[in-house]
């Protein structure tokens, strides 16, 4: 694994792997959430994230790849969309392609 640096207004700071909860993109650009509810831009795009990360990272949706140690829990919706919640409360929604991989992968 490489090291990943992130940016964040003035800032550019290595990430510890283990503290990033999510990697997403939004508007064309990739960001990492941090556990400290702070969110770090990337350079890398996702495909090349997702093959570069440890495999704690899953991919939960087009668009998002998930740290299953930072996973808190999953919640149904009543339109029967799931949601993971993250252990700093940030939520992103999990396609129904991906969360059948997740739970035959983990056995959810």
């Amino acid at each position: 694994m490489e090291i990943l640096y992130g940016c964040r207004e003035e800032e550019i700071r290595k990430l510890d792997t283990a503290a990033i909860e999510s990697v997403y993109v939004m508007d064309g650009r990739t960001y990492a959430a941090y556990a400290d509810g702070k969110e770090y831009r990337l350079k890398q795009r996702l495909y090349e994230l997702e093959a570069k990360l440890p495999a704690d990272f899953v991919r939960i949706n087009k668009s998002a790849l998930a740290n299953r140690r930072k996973i808190r829990s999953f919640q149904t919706q009543i339109s029967g969309a799931v949601d993971v919640v993250f252990l700093s409360g940030h939520r992103d929604y999990v396609s129904r392609r991906c969360f059948s991989e997740l739970k035959r992968r983990y056995e959810l």
